[in-house]
């Protein structure tokens, strides 16, 4: 698992709640010599952190192979596979968990040859995605079991982070730069950000979650956590722009709220979740200033059962 971001700082990578023992992530040492198993890769998952002006932790992905075993039997369990961690105040939620069983690879061949099994290097007859929770799974000789691990939410409207942060994240490979352009409006050439190509993108994604122009403006320097709603003797308020957002209990209902499902709207944002193709459907709703285009809030939820 990761830490979700927090409201000054980006979340943990690879990190959960340090008082719950059990949350421990794969110790490559140790499983190697408790079970017939050979680590081929323990990377980052870059496809499953929350996006928000200060990002969600990644979680892992590893891969292993049998080593001095024919076949073993296992059990997955991956239950926010489809239902995801939220992000708040505008933050997007975090990627979802899952196996698979690549079948028949080459491993051996790469391993005989002297070279580092990768991704995108082995050869694969077949990626069995494996059910949300499965039991006796067959793994055989020549088989890679495949895991990558759910990441935390992120914190306030990705809108608002620095673009010189995204630029960081560009460069140390943590986002790349289509999601650093198509999530955060930030556009990085050879590693440095376009500032004046990255306002303007900004002002057009504004433009686009409201299909028309703001009627005000976000500063360029409002603070990354100021996209959550706030209230004063006058109502609610977006703290980014100075929006007003009614005066009632609850500020959504002065918003845009617009609904997708959640696993095709987080793959535009880069993020992996598995679709649910089967029973109640896995929505987000988006909560936008109707007067700035400030994302105030991205919420998963499933969809009421239909009669």
């Amino acid at each position: 698992m990761a830490w979700g971001a927090q409201p000054d700082r980006d979340g943990l990578d690879c990190a959960g709640m340090m008082t719950q023992v059990n949350n421990m992530l794969p110790d490559v040492e140790m499983n190697e010599m408790l079970y017939p198993v050979l680590y081929l890769w323990k990377q980052l998952n870059t496809e499953s952190a929350g996006h928000g002006a200060h990002r969600g932790g990644l979680g892992l992905r590893f891969a292993w192979t049998l080593h001095g075993a024919g076949e073993v039997t296992q059990t997955v369990f991956a239950p926010n596979a489809q239902v995801v961690a939220d992000g708040f105040g505008g933050g997007l939620p975090g990627g979802g968990s899952g196996h698979e069983v690549w079948r028949q690879t080459d491993v051996a061949r790469l391993l005989a040859d002297g070279l580092v099994p990768a991704p995108d290097t082995l050869s694969v007859a077949d990626r069995e995605l494996l059910e949300i929770n499965q039991q006796s799974v067959m793994v055989r000789a020549g088989d890679v079991f495949v895991q990558w691990i759910a990441g935390g939410g992120g914190y306030g409207d990705p809108l608002l982070r620095a673009p010189q942060l995204v630029a960081a994240d560009v460069r140390d490979g943590y986002v790349t730069g289509e999601t650093a352009q198509r999530t955060y409006g930030v556009i990085v050439t050879d590693g440095t950000v376009d500032e004046a190509a990255t306002r303007r993108a900004r002002t057009e994604m504004r433009q686009e979650r409201l299909g028309s122009t703001p009627a005000q403006q976000v500063p360029p320097n409002s603070p990354a956590g100021s996209s959550a709603p706030r209230r004063d003797a006058g109502g609610w308020y977006v703290p980014a722009s100075g929006a007003r957002l009614g005066t009632g209990e609850d500020w959504r209902g002065e918003a845009r709220k617009v609904t997708y499902v959640a696993a095709e709207r987080l793959a535009g944002y880069g993020v992996r979740v598995r679709p649910r193709t089967e029973g109640r459907r896995v929505l987000i709703d988006e909560f936008y200033s109707p007067s700035c285009g400030t994302l105030l809030e991205a919420r998963v939820r499933v969809a009421a059962a239909t009669s």
